[in-house]
């Protein structure tokens, strides 16, 4: 079991990285996670594990200053996917992560789709708040 750098109370991040097709979720065993600790502006360590047969993963021993941001990245089939950035607040002691959900590579670029969304919503002052969505979809089958 991973211990993060910097750790002065007892603390953890749990999570899960399932594999995502047109059917059905699975566990993916074996899978690279990475753990960045940021402080600030500066990542200031880290450490890495791999899912055991179910997908699950933890990191324990984190920091719970407010000033540490966690961020979780699973790489599978070469691609990078995070989850969302995690820092601990209060007596809280676990994070548990949403699955993190991958999904198998395509061998053909055709199978891939790409959205974007932007919204714009005007508040006071007019102050506008700009936020863009960019989607990609595999539409494609496993190449193994």
């Amino acid at each position: 079991t991973p211990h993060a750098w910097g750790a002065t109370d007892r603390s953890e991040i749990v999570g899960r990285v399932l594999e995502k097709n047109s059917s059905a979720e699975k566990s993916i065993a074996k899978a690279s996670v990475r753990l960045s600790i940021i402080k600030g502006e500066y990542e200031v360590g880290g450490a890495e594990t791999f899912t055991e047969r179910l997908g699950n993963f933890h990191f324990q021993n984190l920091n719970t200053d407010s000033e540490y941001i966690y961020l979780v990245r699973a790489e599978y089939q070469g691609v990078p996917y995070f989850a969302v950035p995690v820092s601990f607040r209060g007596s809280k002691k676990t994070s548990s992560l949403p699955p993190l959900m991958v999904y198998p590579s395509t061998g053909d670029p055709r199978d891939v789709e790409a959205s974007e969304t932007v919204h714009i919503e005007f508040g006071r002052n007019d102050i506008a708040k700009i936020t863009e969505t960019i989607s990609f979809e595999n539409h494609g089958l496993d190449p193994r």
